[in-house]
């Protein structure tokens, strides 16, 4: 049985972390399976190298038309160590472009949600910029207000965030903005998907880029940031799982769980809700090849 294109705006920090780019090549390698459309990027940091080193990865794998969200107005993981090597691959896209006048995250998010219907939205950072979308209010794009779009547009959203492993562990996304955690996971209308803290944790992926002898700009990306060219897959799982859904070897969902977050940042959980959270269901080796395959 074939399966159904999964439509999916992507929301990153790209820059926080370089599996947030292994997330993007491991998007396209699914575009180009013919498994997932991706509408749009968006960024959730403030950092200005962010969008620029989504534009050099999307031009790498021919899909530079994608539109690019840039979060303008916050003070928000800007400058080092969040430009690490988003700064470098900003640099050399404009040795030989000219600069980008990126269009506001939300705006993106709106005007690609009025388009589309059965839509993917996956959060591979903090949860502001969803938190925003639910906030907005009807304007030129969309007479919807941003939970009524959601609610009518949106399939489910897949988050890396938490750890269901740990209670006591106030895990990094949701804890630079636990605030937006907190909203998002009390007013999403749609089913949420939470890949946690330990699931990427536990997978170590690299390896085949390591052997790439390409001007790849993932291959810098991870090469930069980690002494041995080797990340955890926190990202990476969580955009495979957003495309696959329950149609992989790889991982499971819990039963409906109604998933929030106290105020420190921590999980706090209850039986039948409309969340789900991450599973292993293959070993460790067989998920790190799969994932270091679609990476590269």
């Amino acid at each position: 049985m074939n399966k159904e294109k999964t439509k999916i705006i992507l929301d990153t920090d790209m820059g926080s972390d370089s599996d947030d780019a292994g997330a993007l090549a491991l998007l396209h390698h699914l575009s180009d399976n013919g498994l997932a459309e991706i509408l749009a990027v968006t960024h959730c940091a403030s950092e200005i190298s962010g969008p620029y080193a989504v534009k050099v990865i999307n031009d790498y794998y021919g899909r530079g038309e994608i539109p690019i969200g840039f979060n303008k107005y916050s003070k928000f993981l800007e400058g080092s160590p969040y430009n690490q090597y988003t700064g470098l691959l900003m640099d050399e896209y404009l040795n030989n472009n000219s600069t980008i006048e990126f269009k506001d995250s939300i705006e993106v998010m709106r005007s690609t949600l009025s388009k589309n219907d059965n839509v993917t939205i996956a959060v591979i950072g903090m949860m502001n910029n969803l938190a925003m979308l639910l906030k907005s209010q009807s304007d030129s794009i969309s007479p919807l207000s941003g939970i009524e779009l959601v609610k009518n547009h949106v399939k489910d959203v897949y988050i890396m965030g938490g750890d269901f492993e740990d209670l006591s562990h106030a895990e990094f996304n949701v804890r630079n903005d636990t605030e937006s955690a907190i909203y998002v996971s009390e007013n999403c209308p749609v089913p949420i998907y939470y890949c946690g803290f330990e699931i990427g944790d536990k997978v170590i992926t690299g390896q085949k880029l390591k052997r790439d002898s390409s001007l790849n700009p993932i291959k810098f990306a991870y090469s930069v940031h980690t002494a041995d060219g080797l990340n955890n897959s926190w990202d990476p799982i969580t955009v495979y799982c957003a495309v696959m859904k329950e149609n992989n070897k790889l991982f499971k969902f819990t039963g409906g769980k109604n998933i929030l977050f106290d105020s420190a940042g921590r999980v706090r959980m209850t039986d039948d809700g409309k969340d789900f959270y991450v599973l292993l269901k293959a070993e460790r080796p067989v998920i790190e090849h799969e994932i270091d395959s679609l990476i590269y």
